[in-house]
């Protein structure tokens, strides 16, 4: 089935990164705990000053592993403040950061991963963050990332069902205040159809949904699309799949608007790597867009480009053509083989349109050999063309000792503001972490 490369690789890169675990452990399940403190800086856009935003974090965490079937972490990162607050929240020195818990989506942080079910089994579900989650062939949700935003950390969930000839897919990137779902439903029509097992898994067609209510981390407009896509197998060998892909796609909200895409998709597995690519041919006017519910949503449903743009529920695109791509490579993808040979993980997505707007988004996971340091970025360009937005998120862990890793993270932070628009600033942390395992 086209998309089960790209997805899996996706997978690989949104993983958390993680060092070796506190000395060796046997058996199905593997309990872990571990408490990170780490000191850092937030300075707020208002003033810009170092001290204003500096605080201590406190993150216990607690996890149980059970493989790839079964897994649970959770943890409570408390930011203390090392000066009261000047903003007019109200945070005395010393006290939680109250932005980081004014809200109910807040408290969807303390799950840091839920995963029941093979991602390929029967019915699968994973919540906790979505640092980069795709339904299908991304035709309205693609590389989504509800860690963007400062100051809102909610909990998502993503769900599969494969039953016989359809498989169906479920999104949600907030499951305490259900402001993105999404859905697609996807039909192997040779099976649906009574062929033959040899015919299955060469033509599928998929119907997908989206509505963003807007309704947490500030007020936006409602947006909501819907599409159709068609692929169909070209090639099908032991090691490569090429698939050709059309779909349509259009705003179900009053803003309106239509789009169209043809292309082709390409998966493979050489023996140490996995490879799966994508170029599409788009056309776009109005309010839709492919991928309308992207990597900068969090930031574009107040700012489609720029700090102080129209936001995305209201952006209308002159009727015109784009050219898209995408790239996923990974390696070391067994858990055995990762630790003795390392991991790396590089996602790369581009987009051009005719009237002179390029997106970018890049993404990549290292592991080093022997699992004792890796580190994740993801980063993101929007409209190179006229009204550029960067944002940047970075992580690195290294062990230090058995029961002793250090970490560091740093990056862009982009807060909404009560008039609507966006506040870009920075931050960055650095500490160390204890931990065991058993």
């Amino acid at each position: 089935m086209p998309g089960a490369l790209p997805l899996l690789l996706l997978a690989t890169l949104a993983q958390a990164p993680a060092v070796s675990d506190a000395g060796e452990v046997e058996g199905p399940l593997h309990l872990r705990a571990a408490l990170e403190l780490t000191a850092g800086a937030e300075p707020p856009p208002a003033t810009g000053a170092l001290q204003d935003g500096a605080f201590v974090s406190v993150l216990p965490l607690l996890a149980l592993d059970g493989g790839e079937a079964l897994g649970l972490e959770v943890g409570a990162p408390l930011r203390l403040r090392l000066q009261g607050a000047t903003d007019g929240s109200g945070t005395r020195a010393g006290g939680l950061r109250r932005e980081d818990w004014d809200e109910r989506s807040d408290f969807g942080q303390l799950l840091r991963e839920l995963r029941l079910g093979a991602p390929d089994g029967a019915l699968s579900l994973r919540a906790g963050p979505l640092p980069l989650a795709t339904l299908g062939q991304g035709r309205l949700v693609s590389r989504y990332a509800n860690t963007l935003a400062a100051d809102y950390h909610p909990a998502g969930a993503s769900a599969a069902l494969h039953a016989g000839p359809v498989r169906v897919e479920a999104l949600a990137s907030d499951v305490l205040a259900l402001r993105l779902l999404a859905a697609e439903a996807r039909v192997d029509l040779a099976r649906a159809l009574g062929a033959g097992a040899g015919a299955w898994e060469r033509v599928h067609a998929a119907a997908s949904l989206a509505y963003d209510g807007g309704r947490a981390h500030g007020r936006t407009a409602a947006l909501s699309a819907g599409a159709v896509d068609l692929d169909a197998a070209v090639y099908r060998g032991a090691r490569a799949q090429l698939w050709a892909l059309a779909g349509v796609g259009a705003r179900l909200d009053a803003t309106g608007g239509t789009g169209a895409a043809l292309g082709l998709a390409l998966e493979a597995q050489p023996r140490a790597l996995a490879v799966g690519a994508k170029v599409e041919l788009r056309r776009q006017a109005g309010g839709f867009r492919h991928g309308l519910f992207g990597a900068d949503l969090e930031l574009a449903r107040f700012s489609a480009t720029g700090l102080a743009e129209a936001p995305l529920s209201g952006q209308l695109l002159p009727p015109g053509y784009a050219g898209y791509a995408e790239l996923h490579l990974a390696t070391g993808d067994a858990e055995g083989e990762a630790a003795e040979t390392g991991r790396l993980g590089l996602s790369l997505a581009a987009e051009h349109f005719a009237f002179g707007r390029t997106d970018v988004d890049a993404s990549l996971l290292l592991q080093l050999p022997g699992g004792r340091a890796s580190a994740t970025l993801r980063a993101l360009a929007t409209d190179l063309g006229e009204r550029p937005r960067y944002a940047l998120q970075a992580e690195a862990r290294v062990r230090l000792a058995p029961a002793l890793y250090a970490v560091a993270s740093g990056g862009t932070v982009h807060t909404p503001t009560a008039a609507g628009v966006l506040t870009r600033g920075l931050y960055a942390a650095a500490g160390l972490g204890l931990d065991f395992a058993r």
